[in-house]
């Protein structure tokens, strides 16, 4: 919470203490902070609770460190190193807390003195819709997903908890700081946070466990981001900006893993003898030296380090193409499925109908009507895609698709050919991301191929359709990068089923839903603390 509302939740406290019981506000043990706190509220000093915590010794031994990163100021980060450190001293007192917790019998003679790291960035919004930064670190290990019904060798993702509990903030920069002729502080930035890693791979931090100094070492194992982050910071000449629009060209491939796109690499052609698939990790996607995440102790393949996003490509992609065609007259409204009326009005009855699917299934939707706005379709010269806010609501009427055409098929007499290939994406949709989230941080060999199977038959499927509605002249089903995005997500699936590999890291592991809530809390916290 920011410092003003806490501020004014103690003010509010102690002020009904003293009502009901004068001598109770005095005699708390805690009474002399809450105090402080409660005056602050009221002589609008919220910004100086964090002296009154610290002086309490309730506030977290993380110092802020001020870093030169080329401008007129100092940068405030919050080192990498300073939290690991306090991980230890709690680990320490924890134990005094809690001495016949399983964790210090189960992992007592663990010896993985490596400890890997994931980067996250994303832009936030902050004061007059203007664009804020915020950096943060996490591991991919945490307590998995709601869903999750696989065997505790599978380890768990980290998908559960608050996320100001399972990520770490690094800093947060507001976008005058970088925009325009300052673009390079960013870059600046992230050098000083690549240099503490590299410190952290090389020489590591000495912790004292049981008694005894212990040195684990920090190995950094990609960025997770949607991909205009990955394009900025990774300084990427190759990205789904460079698209070629009419033809493809020497310079329109967007793919950085590969040189999809260009002339002579179909980047929609997923056979096995497809060009972009002996470019993989053969040329490098950026000019020169590449942005600061090059220098990081990584793969030779230095662009393996920018990772494509689950959430942004399946969610908020291409199965939101899939879920936007269907609804935009393709299944409903072309066919006058949903019986008669304007646009609107059988947009009106689809929502009826997946509010009425969703109550049943117990399915979470967050979205509370359908129109033109959120499918993105102002008329027909356009392609439709969910633009709904939650990219959860895309989970949502994939699975209402699915039962709804699985019901009426026997209904449908034209193009039956079109809509089985419809309901095979749904399946497929459907099942690729139910085996990922119920499983955990590692794929067994037997789940690696459910959902390597699953992405290939929602390959197979949604180029199907895409073919038959531009045979029909309709803008459905558009192929965006993103499906050439996903296509490199399920390559690597069959890659490693067909390797027959043990364990195969999960796609979700590299997923950013938390990772959004966790920016989307310190960009309101930046609206409510004080501007100095």
């Amino acid at each position: 919470v920011s410092d003003r509302l806490l501020c004014n939740i103690v003010a509010g406290f102690i002020d009904e203490c003293r009502e009901a019981d004068p001598d109770v506000a005095e005699t708390l043990q805690s009474s002399k902070l809450l105090q402080k706190l409660s005056k602050a509220s009221k002589t609008r000093h919220e910004n100086r609770s964090g002296e009154a915590f610290e002086a309490a010794g309730l506030a977290a031994p993380v110092p802020i460190h001020m870093k030169d990163v080329g401008a007129k100021f100092q940068h405030p980060i919050l080192k990498v190193t300073d939290f690991l450190q306090a991980f230890a001293t709690h680990r320490k007192r924890f134990k005094a807390h809690d001495p016949q917790h399983p964790v210090f019998q189960i992992h007592a003679k663990q010896l993985a003195q490596v400890l890997p790291l994931q980067i996250h960035s994303d832009e936030g919004q902050t004061l007059k819709k203007t664009g804020v930064m915020v950096i943060s670190w996490q591991s991919p290990l945490g307590f998995g997903t709601t869903m999750q019904d696989d065997s505790p060798e599978a380890m768990c993702l980290n998908f559960i908890g608050n996320s100001y509990s399972t990520r770490f903030l690094f800093t947060v920069c507001t976008k005058k700081s970088y925009r325009k002729k300052t673009a390079f502080v960013l870059d600046r930035i992230f050098e000083v946070l690549v240099d503490e890693l590299h410190s952290l791979f090389h020489e590591g931090v000495l912790l004292t466990i049981g008694g005894e100094e212990m040195r684990f070492f920090i190995a950094t194992i990609g960025m997770k981001g949607d991909w205009p982050i990955h394009a900025r910071v990774g300084h990427l000449t190759r990205h789904f900006a460079r698209k070629g629009v009419y033809k493809e060209s020497a310079t329109s491939g967007f793919c950085h893993l590969c040189r999809a796109g260009e002339t002579d690499y179909p980047a929609f052609d997923f056979s096995a003898g497809a060009a972009w698939r002996g470019s993989y990790l053969t040329s490098t996607p950026w000019a020169g030296e590449g942005g600061p995440l090059c220098k990081l102790p990584q793969s030779p393949k230095k662009e393996f380090m920018h990772k494509f996003d689950c959430f942004h490509t399946c969610h908020k992609g291409i199965f939101a193409e899939l879920a936007g065609s269907a609804i935009a007259k393709v299944v409903l409204t072309d066919y006058k499925l949903v019986g008669p009326g304007d646009f609107q009005t059988q947009l009106d009855r689809i929502y009826e109908l997946l509010q009425a699917f969703c109550k049943e299934t117990q399915t979470p939707l967050h979205m509370d009507g359908i129109t033109r706005n959120s499918l993105a379709f102002p008329g027909d010269y356009e392609y439709p895609a969910g633009m709904w806010f939650k990219g959860a609501d895309t989970s949502a009427v994939c699975l209402f698709f699915e039962q709804y055409l699985l019901l009426h098929m026997n209904d449908i007499s034209d193009d039956r050919e079109y809509f089985l290939s419809m309901l095979s994406a749904f399946k497929s949709a459907n099942a690729f991301l139910r085996t990922l989230y119920r499983s955990g941080l590692w794929l067994s060999r037997e789940r690696c191929r459910q959902a390597a199977q699953a992405g290939v038959d929602f390959i197979r499927a949604y180029r199907e359709i895409a073919s038959i509605a531009y045979s029909l002249d309709r803008t459905r089903f558009k192929l965006t990068p993103k499906l050439h995005a996903f296509f490199h997500i399920v390559d690597h699936l069959c890659v490693a089923y067909e390797s027959e590999r043990r364990w195969t890291l999960s796609p979700l592991s590299e997923s950013v839903q938390m990772d959004e809530d966790f920016v989307g809390r310190i960009s309101s916290l930046t609206c409510t603390v004080s501007t100095r």
